[in-house]
C-alpha cells in the first residue's frame, strides 16, 4: 500500500478494531500519525496495566535508519505520554538483525528508558502481519489488549514481530459461546425495548440456560468484541452495554462468512 493517508487509516481502524481506545488521528511534522489507548483495569495489587500505543505509518520503499528516526519517535512519545510505539511499512531495514543501525538505536532507546525505570518501546510490523493480527484478535480467545502489550514489549524487528503473530496463530482457542450471548442480548432487548442490555444482564441470564453459561465480565466484554469484529456493522460492543440490530442466527452466519475468507492456515484454528 502506496498511499500514507489511507495507510493510516487503515492502521486506526485495525486498533479501533482490537479493541482501543481513543483511537485518534494526529498527523503532521514533528507528530506521530496517531494514537490509541489501552483501558484495562488496575491488577489486583494495585499496579497500572493501561497504556497508550503511538501509531506510524511508513508507506513507499524500505524504510531506512534515518526514514525511521528513533530520536523523533522519542520525542512523540514523550510528547503524547505514550509507553509503546508502532511502526508499520511494506520493509525495514532490518534484515543484518542486531547489527541494523535502526535495531542499535531502539534498542538503546529502550535500555537508557528502562535504567531510568521507565518503560518505553518501539516495534517495527510489516503491513501483512498487522493485518493478520486484527483477524486473529478477532476470532480468537488470545487474552485482550494485556496480551497485545507482549508484541509490543518483546519484539523489536519486523521478523520479531512476524514470529509473535505466527504463535497467536498457531494457537487453538477455547470455543466461544457466540449463539448463547447472541440469544441471550436478543432475548433481554425484547423484554426490555427501552432500555440498554448491559454485560452484567446478560450474564446473570447466561447461568439460567439449559445448560448454564458462565463467563465473567471481561470475558463476555472480549467475546462481544470479536464479534464486533466479524460481523460489522450488527453487533456493537460499547463499554458497558452491548446491541445487536439482527437475528442471532443470521449474525452467526456473517460471522462464518468473515472467518471462510480468511487465509486457509488460519482458518484451521478458528472453531465458530
Amino acid at each position: 500500500m502506496d498511499n500514507e493517508n489511507k495507510l493510516e487509516e487503515e492502521m486506526r481502524a485495525a486498533f479501533e478494531a482490537m479493541g482501543f481506545a481513543n483511537v485518534i488521528h494526529i498527523g503532521g511534522k514533528g507528530e506521530p500519525d496517531g494514537t490509541a489507548e489501552a483501558h484495562l483495569a488496575a491488577a489486583e495489587d494495585g499496579t497500572v496495566q493501561r497504556y497508550k500505543v503511538g501509531l506510524e505509518a511508513k508507506s513507499g520503499g524500505k524504510v531506512s535508519a534515518k526514514r525511521l528516526g528513533v530520536s523523533g519517535i522519542g520525542r512523540h512519545m514523550e510528547k503524547h505520554n505514550c509507553n509503546h510505539h508502532l511502526v508499520i511499512g511494506n520493509s525495514f531495514s532490518t534484515s543484518t538483525g542486531e547489527d541494523s543501525a535502526s535495531v542499535l538505536e531502539i534498542n538503546t532507546y529502550k535500555e537508557d528508558n528502562k535504567r531510568k525505570g521507565i518503560e518505553k518501546t518501539i516495534t517495527l510490523m510489516h503491513i501483512d502481519d498487522l493485518a493478520r493480527l486484527v483477524r486473529i484478535v478477532s476470532a480468537k480467545r488470545v487474552g485482550g489488549l494485556s496480551r497485545i502489550r507482549d508484541l509490543f514489549r518483546n519484539c523489536v524487528t519486523p521478523e520479531e514481530s512476524k514470529g509473535w503473530v505466527d504463535r497467536l496463530a498457531a494457537e487453538t482457542p477455547e470455543n466461544w459461546p457466540y449463539l448463547d450471548i447472541l440469544e441471550t442480548v436478543w432475548h433481554l432487548a425484547e423484554e426490555q425495548p427501552n432500555e440498554a442490555v448491559e454485560y452484567a444482564a446478560v450474564i446473570t441470564e447466561l447461568r439460567h440456560r439449559t445448560p448454564p453459561v458462565r463467563m465473567n465480565k471481561q470475558d463476555l466484554i472480549e467475546c462481544c468484541k470479536s464479534m464486533q469484529g466479524m460481523a460489522r456493522d450488527v453487533v456493537f460492543a460499547r463499554v458497558n452495554t452491548v446491541e445487536i440490530d439482527r437475528r442471532p442466527d443470521l449474525i452467526l452466519e456473517d460471522i462464518k462468512t468473515a472467518v471462510g475468507e480468511y487465509p486457509e492456515e488460519e482458518r484451521r484454528t478458528i472453531y465458530i
